[in-house]
């Protein structure tokens, strides 16, 4: 009986650990930790740009990128400014 709870307790650990290995791998993409307003431009270029960069306007941070999608040959470009600005 001992010997099989400590197979529960090591399975539970497993699976916690495995669950808080992948929300910190997706942290960034947690969209209800963040205190932004989420915008979305299209641009026909966004070759430069990748998921994580900075948002900025005369050189401050108001943001981040948050993702990059190609539809129909244009780059939509999802983005959240900070509270304060957005």
């Amino acid at each position: 009986m001992a010997q099989s709870q400590a197979v529960r307790v090591g399975v539970v650990g497993l699976v916690v650990t495995a669950a808080v290995v992948l929300a910190s791998l997706q942290y960034q993409n947690l969209q209800f930790l963040k205190s932004g307003v989420g915008y979305s431009a299209v641009f026909a270029d966004a070759s430069g740009l990748a998921p994580g960069d900075e948002v900025n306007a005369a050189g401050v941070k108001i943001g981040t990128v948050d993702r990059i999608e190609v539809e129909h040959g244009l780059a939509r470009v999802d983005f959240t400014l900070e509270g304060s600005i957005g």
